[in-house]
């Protein structure tokens, strides 16, 4: 709870978020990432089963649905924007308002 206090507090997520749950359940984040943004009022996607690898999917979400806030990890960041520059398709990703890593 102190965790989502402190982002909240920080403006890095906040209850007019439109989250991209990329997070697996096997990764500590992955119930911050789910509860901390209905506890905050923000609104959930969820991917279809590793939707989270394919990046042209993951980018039609993120452009088709508005969303505002991804936590994506160091490794998979990169992917995404080698996929960006390779594709000339950051315009898919414009909405993201909040993007956290780590």
């Amino acid at each position: 709870m102190s965790y989502m206090r402190s982002i909240t507090s920080m403006n890095v997520t906040n209850k007019n978020d439109i989250v991209v749950q990329l997070t697996s359940s096997s990764f500590d984040h992955h119930m911050p990432e789910i509860a901390g943004c209905l506890i905050t009022g923000g609104t959930l996607l969820l991917l279809k089963p590793n939707g989270n690898h394919d990046m042209a999917y993951l980018t039609n979400i993120i452009q088709n649905n508005c969303a505002t806030f991804i936590f994506i990890v160091p490794s998979l960041l990169s992917i995404l924007c080698d996929f960006l520059e390779t594709h000339d398709s950051f315009n898919r990703i414009k909405t993201l308002r909040s993007v956290t890593s780590g």
